[in-house]
């Protein structure tokens, strides 16, 4: 299972915790922002990770404690249909009968 982490994003760790008590092993990609630069290292390195999960897991992003997007949710929207590598790597995950879950304000995500 992998969990995609922004900045100032809230829920992860929970999320994380949830499913390895279930018996999933859960891997987090965290997407820098503190750079351009940065932030396309860390969509690469996230669509890379895609390719290898099961289940993509988008946290519910409760609070958003020193986060550089105010709307979390509208940010990780944004993630994931704009950058053509997560784009295919999220349609090759369906097309091999992975899951996307979206968790409360996660839910909206993944469009």
């Amino acid at each position: 299972m992998l969990i995609p982490v922004l900045d100032g994003a809230t829920g992860e760790y929970d999320l994380q915790r949830a499913f390895e008590s279930a018996g999933f092993e859960v891997c987090q990609e965290i997407i820098h922002t503190d750079s351009f630069e940065a932030y396309q290292n860390s969509l690469s390195q996230l669509a890379n990770a895609i390719q290898n999960a099961g289940v993509f897991a988008i946290p519910p992003h409760g609070d958003y404690f020193g986060s550089v997007a105010g709307n979390v949710a509208g940010a990780m929207t944004q993630l994931l249909k704009h950058p053509p590598t997560i784009s295919r790597a999220l349609q090759a995950l369906r097309e091999r009968q992975g899951f996307i879950l979206g968790v409360g304000g996660g839910h909206g995500s993944p469009g």
